[in-house]
């Protein structure tokens, strides 16, 4: 029996999980930037997990252990010549027949009267997401149903990220290239002398980093916030200019074919932290290495997001940390920088922390009336006894300040 790749084997299990399941899976369409100019294209994460390819306007069926891709006919010309395709592509596709486009509507409708319920990943394609929601109402009386009844339609993300929280040992390698790069720049840029440049300036060059890196894409938007904005949570990178005496936040992460890196970083817009800025930097580091330690299978990212604060909590003497830290201390990464993985499982218990899924551990503190804002993240991967740190960026006060030291003499 010929061996099946990696992504038919994902489509198998998804099948087997959810045998009465209608997966619809696009992989989006072309976004525009003005009347006649796109926006570069990024394949959907469920799509490219599921198929491996980088394509607009495809879309993958699956419904137990039916498995069809519908592509434009022109799409389809190519795969057949097989001397024009991309050889991975080819080799991807291998036991996934390819079918035109047009076929959709009808291919659908006619899997509707053998299904349970339809599942779509949302937010991709408005025209196919229509076309699926038109189904609600479809008379499914050839299948048992009583006449009429609603067909039950759904987001896939939930029941793909089922999947996708337990990363493969290919996904894993791909992952530790994302945090290398990311790591490399990030440390680059922790040297950099910022006098007279603005945030924005900050931003773009991390994020020619990654691009001088060979990283395809910025994991999210570069967050770059100084002073006052380091206690913005998402502070997009401003004219503003640093100043002696203000932190500098920056939470920034490259993508290596399609896996994420997230990684943040507080540093001295100066050489050195002040006492104050010192002080509740420790707190913040504090929390964050006794959760590293902390992390194993069978615990759960609530227990540890209780560690986090507990400890925050004793050094700063305070009962309630809500106002200086209202996020989690950790998300799933994976495809998207925030991994749709399931938090609970099916009793509405927190998911216990199994070798092989990935996230980030991000104790912060943002104190508003002191402009004072620290978040310290790393990515790590679950292991069979502890975790393993990808992101390996300087982050002790000393290797920080040594950075910053030589920031006059030869930084970005």
């Amino acid at each position: 029996m010929k061996a099946r790749n990696t992504y038919q084997k994902r489509r198998d299990r998804l099948g087997e999980l959810f045998p009465e399941t209608l997966f619809v899976i696009p992989s989006g369409t072309q976004p525009m930037r003005s009347h006649s100019v796109g926006y570069r294209f990024k394949t959907s994460s469920d799509f490219y997990y599921l198929t491996g390819l980088h394509h607009t306007g495809a879309t993958l069926i699956v419904l137990g252990g039916t498995q069809i891709l519908l592509l434009d006919r022109r799409e389809v010309s190519v795969f057949e010549d097989q001397g024009a395709a991309d050889e991975h592509e080819v080799r991807r596709l291998d036991g996934l027949p390819a079918q035109d486009s047009a076929r959709l509507e009808a291919t659908i409708r006619d899997l509707i009267p053998v299904c349970g319920r339809i599942a779509i990943t949302t937010g991709r394609d408005p025209g196919l997401e229509s076309l699926v929601f038109s189904f609600t109402g479809y008379n499914r009386s050839r299948r048992g149903a009583r006449a009429g009844s609603p067909l039950m339609i759904g987001d896939a993300k939930p029941f793909t990220g089922r999947l996708r929280a337990v990363k493969d040992q290919g996904e894993i390698a791909l992952m530790r290239e994302a945090a290398h790069r990311s790591s490399v720049v990030h440390t680059q840029i922790m040297g950099g002398d910022f006098r007279d440049r603005t945030e924005l300036q900050v931003s773009n060059l991390i994020e020619a980093g990654f691009l001088a890196a060979d990283m395809q894409w910025p994991a999210y938007e570069t967050i770059v916030g100084s002073g006052p904005r380091s206690t913005l949570l998402h502070a997009r990178g401003s004219q503003r200019r640093p100043q002696d005496g203000e932190v500098i936040l920056i939470d920034a992460g490259g993508e290596w074919e399609g896996y994420c890196s997230d990684i943040t970083r507080v540093i001295p817009a100066g050489q050195k932290f002040s006492r104050e800025q010192k002080k509740i930097y420790e707190t913040v580091l504090k929390a964050q290495k006794l959760v590293l330690q902390a992390v194993a299978p069978g615990r759960t990212l609530q227990q540890l997001q209780e560690l986090a604060q507990e400890s925050m909590r004793d050094s700063l003497g305070l009962a309630d940390l809500s106002h200086l830290m209202p996020h989690s201390t950790s998300h799933w990464i994976g495809l998207d920088v925030h991994d749709p993985c399931p938090y609970v499982d099916e009793s509405g218990s927190p998911v216990k922390l199994t070798e092989g899924m990935t996230f980030t551990v991000e104790p912060a503190l943002y104190f508003k009336d002191k402009g004072i804002g620290v978040r310290i993240e790393d990515d790590v991967l679950v292991t069979a006894n502890g975790c393993e740190v990808l992101t390996l960026v300087p982050k002790e006060v000393d290797e920080v300040e040594e950075l910053r030291r030589g920031s006059v003499s030869g930084g970005l």
